[in-house]
């Protein structure tokens, strides 16, 4: 990419012309994941989003409205099939609350469509999750971060993967990092943000200590 960019920036001199910085807004699908200079997660989860509803959609006729597959079928395929498309690349997502409550109203749309539940049906959504044990989008969000969290501190220090999550920005009122949710989430597992490495270090004590409810988000530990 780098090398793509050098080779036009001096064709473009050849003409008398430069590359403006501040104009251009460069964004790279890496396996089918976008991302863009400002690392900002709207078009993300926007087209994260979309691509969801497409693999939904195409499964509607001969799967959601079908009467001859049973519910626990029709789940277990739409974390298949939807869920590994709605959440390629979580691990390292850095989200607002804007951006969970876009997923989960998708998240809980859909469920409402498996289910059969009319609309104006007055069902509460936390409900639908218990009934098909299935877990909400925060919980899930939770989960794979603390997961990928866990991976990476039993990497070498030296690996790209484990330096870049913890960059320090300049001064001035930083972007959301992935150190700043990983904080908030060891918080709602009751982890010690200065001992979840050690933790970690362990598969087995941390899948344990990062358990969390399906539901709320919270650890039930």
């Amino acid at each position: 990419m780098q090398r793509i960019l050098n080779n036009f920036s001096c064709a473009s001199k050849a003409f008398g012309l430069t590359i403006s910085i501040k104009k251009t807004e460069l964004f790279i699908t890496n396996l089918d994941s976008i991302v863009f200079n400002d690392v900002k997660m709207d078009k993300e989860i926007e087209g994260r989003i979309r691509k969801a509803i497409s693999a939904f959609s195409k499964l509607y006729n001969m799967l959601w409205c079908s009467h001859d597959i049973s519910l626990k079928v029709k789940v277990n395929e739409y974390k298949s099939v939807v869920f590994t498309t709605l959440f390629y690349g979580a691990e390292s997502w850095t989200l607002c609350q804007k951006h969970i409550n876009q997923l989960d109203a998708f998240h809980r749309r859909c469920l409402r469509i498996i289910s059969n539940i009319k609309p104006g049906v007055h069902i509460h959504n936390n409900g639908v999750l218990t009934k098909y044990n299935i877990s909400g989008i925060e919980a899930i969000l939770i989960k794979v971060q603390l997961s990928w969290s866990g991976h990476l501190s039993r990497i070498s220090d030296i690996r790209i993967p484990k330096q870049l999550p913890f960059h320090q920005f300049q001064t001035g009122r930083p972007l959301l990092r992935f150190k700043d949710r990983l904080k908030d989430n060891l918080k709602r597992c009751n982890i010690q943000f200065s001992s979840w490495e050690n933790k970690a270090s362990e598969r087995g004590i941390w899948r344990h200590s990062s358990k969390i409810d399906s539901n709320t988000g919270t650890n039930f530990v």
